[in-house]
């Protein structure tokens, strides 16, 4: 079953932080492209997350209301493995795993994590970005971006 995911509006201010929130669902604004029609259409999600010491030296912990996001976890399973691609078209493996017990706490384990913040040179408080892509011929998998504030204060890629 695929879903569709809406795009998370930009709070703060409004500047380069590379995220375009212009096409909110229901947004009366007319899109430029053929991906802000698909966004208006289907709507697109960002999760995001500033990087903490635990984040950057063994696993990345993810906030719980990012498994709505998340591909399901089948039956029993306590962990979900999916693809992400980055901005250079580099497929990364990660595996999401859960606790047992009322609290999940979902964390991206240490394997296919560590990987792509050593290929990305990561650091605390650098922010990471990962957008669902919905694909028919494969799952869903995510866009990952990784950006770090420049001298100004404002969000770049890196």
């Amino acid at each position: 079953m695929e879903r569709f995911f809406k795009r998370k509006s930009s709070s703060g201010s409004g500047s380069s932080d590379n995220v375009d929130s212009s096409n909110n669902v229901g947004s009366s604004r007319t899109p430029s492209s053929r991906q802000s029609l698909l966004d208006c259409v289907f709507g697109a999600h960002e999760l995001e997350k500033e990087l903490t010491e635990t984040d950057v030296g063994h696993k990345l912990v993810v906030p719980v209301r990012w498994l709505d996001e998340m591909p399901p976890f089948e039956g029993s399973s306590r962990e979900v493995q999916f693809g992400v691609l980055d901005d250079k078209g580099f497929h990364f493996l990660l595996c999401c795993s859960i606790r047992n017990g009322s609290y999940q706490k979902p964390v991206l384990q240490a394997e296919g994590w560590l990987k792509f913040f050593k290929y990305k040179g990561l650091r605390v408080g650098d922010k990471i970005i990962f957008l669902p892509q919905v694909n028919h011929f494969r799952e869903t998998i995510f866009q990952v971006r990784a950006q770090r504030k420049n001298i100004h204060g404002h969000w770049v890629d890196i």
